[in-house]
């Protein structure tokens, strides 16, 4: 953006076609984004799921699901 030189900003921008907060971004820190450090993956990894099981949860779901399908007058019964 070189009209920055002898324009303001929010002019040089609209010269440029970019938006005027994408000016004031580049005036700020003029670094191309190619030569910024890419930010760092996550620091924990992933928890292994496989160590957990899932048939008590899925066992309290389905026995959810049925005591709710035997709705009484709108009610739910306990």
């Amino acid at each position: 953006m070189t009209l920055k030189q002898t324009h303001t900003v929010p002019v040089a921008a609209a010269k440029a076609g970019i938006s005027q907060a994408t000016g004031y971004r580049i005036q700020s820190d003029p670094t191309l984004p190619s030569q910024k450090k890419k930010p760092r993956g996550r620091r924990r990894p992933d928890l292994d799921l496989s160590r957990f099981d899932a048939a008590p949860l899925i066992a309290f779901i389905a026995a959810k699901e049925t005591n709710y399908g035997n709705e009484t007058n709108g009610r739910i019964p306990r």
